[in-house]
């Protein structure tokens, strides 16, 4: 979800990811989206934009994602997309063991997940 970040850049960092994962002890960890802090440009474009402010600070709420480009749900949806392009099946399995092992935090993480695909999915298939 950097500025500039499309369908394209999406499938070269898969690409590029497939290239690492030749090195012999690379691991595929995943990919973030972009965090947006204070003294940034892209933060400094998010105010100019009108999408956030100085008072956010102040509110309990998480470091937003910049979202200038793309929704949150269409950020989620590019993130999947590389994750399951690129994860071996193996770290699959792990992933999820690890996160068995706390399902009260796993179901706090995967359902709004879920749902943000979902509706990032039905928005898509609504519009073609």
């Amino acid at each position: 979800g950097f500025p500039g970040e499309n369908k394209e850049t999406v499938g070269e960092t898969i690409d590029l990811i497939k290239k690492l994962q030749k090195i012999k002890y690379f691991d595929f960890a995943g990919v973030a989206r972009l965090w947006v802090y204070p003294n940034t440009e892209v933060y400094d474009e998010l105010c100019n934009a009108g999408k956030i402010d100085g008072s956010y600070w102040l509110t309990e709420k998480d470091v937003p994602f910049f979202t200038l480009e793309h929704s949150e749900e269409e950020l989620e949806a590019m993130v999947t997309i590389i994750a399951l392009a690129c994860m071996p099946g193996k770290q699959w399995v792990k992933r999820i063991f690890q996160e068995l092992q706390s399902p009260g935090v796993t179901i706090k993480k995967i359902l709004p997940r879920i749902q943000k695909l979902r509706r990032y999915f039905n928005q898509r298939n609504n519009s073609h």
